[in-house]
């Protein structure tokens, strides 16, 4: 009997460090969860800052007096690349926004500002 628990208890070990050694699941973050269909853009940004939006390597612009900080760009639920936009006013950040591509080709793509999330008190009109 004892030998038996032994053998019990030694087999539940082995599997729970099995279990432990094994990596995580990896998980493509480049599906869709919703029909692209969907995507409702607010407006349009202008075609002179498109160029700057499709180059990751871009991580600022300035517009009037804004200065304009952008993220790398990442997938969005829909499956549309998207970047945020914080502007700045004399250094001090007033406000941010969201800008998605309509399509995946990162060299041609018309970009959109999407409705904003929040009630923010100061929005900045790019056109």
């Amino acid at each position: 009997m004892i030998k038996h628990c032994r053998n019990t208890i030694f087999f539940l070990f082995v599997f729970s460090l099995v279990g432990c050694a094994s990596p995580p699941r990896t998980v493509d973050a480049s599906i869709p969860l919703v029909e692209p269909s969907s995507f409702v853009s607010s407006e349009s940004v202008p075609p002179r800052y498109w160029n700057i939006l499709n180059n990751d390597k871009e991580t600022q612009f300035i517009h009037q007096d804004h200065l304009i900080l952008l993220t790398p760009s990442y997938h969005s639920a829909l499956g549309t690349r998207c970047r945020q936009l914080t502007f700045l006013l004399d250094n001090m950040p007033i406000g941010s926004r969201i800008v998605c591509a309509n399509s995946s080709n990162s060299d041609n793509s018309q970009w959109f500002l999407t409705h904003p999330l929040t009630n923010e008190q100061s929005l900045v009109d790019l056109k």
